[in-house]
């Protein structure tokens, strides 16, 4: 696939009870069909599958939340809570990441 002029990215974490996984979730958008790519990449730099099932929208907020994190990407824009730590920062990628990871 060909990309326009680079992508995003934003840090997912996903808890439960005492385990903790943090990811990176990269957004590009192929050229043609403006159709958003995302992959998601673990702590070990080891892709793994986007997976959404039930999310508890008075608990999963913000960061902690997969689908809010695939909607700012999408919107490629930062959104602040209220809640400390719960922020979603979206990030511009550089063309050098774009290309290894949509390569």
């Amino acid at each position: 696939m060909a990309f326009k002029t680079g992508g995003y990215k934003t840090k997912y974490i996903s808890e439960c009870g005492y385990f903790r996984e943090d990811f990176i979730i990269y957004c590009a958008v192929e050229s043609v069909s403006d159709t958003c790519v995302y992959k998601m990449f673990n702590e070990k730099g080891e892709e793994v599958d986007i997976c959404i099932g039930a999310e508890d929208d008075t608990e999963a907020v913000g960061k902690y939340s997969l689908i809010d994190c695939l909607y700012y990407l999408k919107q490629h824009e930062d959104k602040h809570y209220d809640w400390s730590g719960h922020d979603i920062i979206i990030e511009e990628m550089t063309l050098e990441e774009v290309n290894k990871i949509f390569g």
